[in-house]
């Protein structure tokens, strides 16, 4: 998970857990990883006084340090097993909401397009355009009849 996220999200997570002193809680490897990824360029604002979730509003940094803080951070098994309780039903109710959202019974229920058979029938003074070959296309119609007769 740790290596496709961005470098924004390195900084962002390096910067929130370093002020919250809980970075020197992950693994050397991650730790290694985050701040080689992290955005040089970019830096992270992060108040402490503020509660985390108030201040991150990029979901990515947000599942990750949600993923660090279940995996590595937080000890207690009480917590960890609220939160794996947490995120199957976050999981589920997101699969229901896709199923109902995509529901292939009621895909074409409420279909804003309506077929009216009024509209597939002509009136009757609406007369027909016949079709009139061109000058060019009729040349080239005698020359591939010639070539058909050749190869008889």
């Amino acid at each position: 998970m740790m290596r496709n996220i961005n470098s924004r999200t390195c900084e962002n997570v390096y910067t929130i857990l370093n002020e919250l002193n809980l970075f020197h809680k992950l693994p050397k490897e991650k730790q290694k990883l985050i701040e080689m990824n992290k955005d040089k360029k970019y830096k992270c604002r992060f108040n402490k006084n503020i509660p985390v979730q108030f201040q991150i509003h990029d979901k990515e940094t947000m599942v990750v340090l949600s993923y660090l803080y279940l995996k590595y951070i937080n000890t207690d098994e009480k917590i960890k097993n609220r939160l794996l309780d947490r995120y199957k039903k976050n999981e589920v109710e997101y699969q229901e909401e896709l199923s109902r959202k995509y529901n292939i019974e009621d895909i074409f229920k409420d279909s804003k397009i309506k077929m009216n058979p009024q509209r597939l029938t002509l009136p009757d003074n609406t007369a027909m355009i016949p079709y009139k070959e061109t000058v060019l296309r009729k040349i080239l119609n005698k020359i591939a009849s010639i070539f058909q007769q050749k190869k008889k």
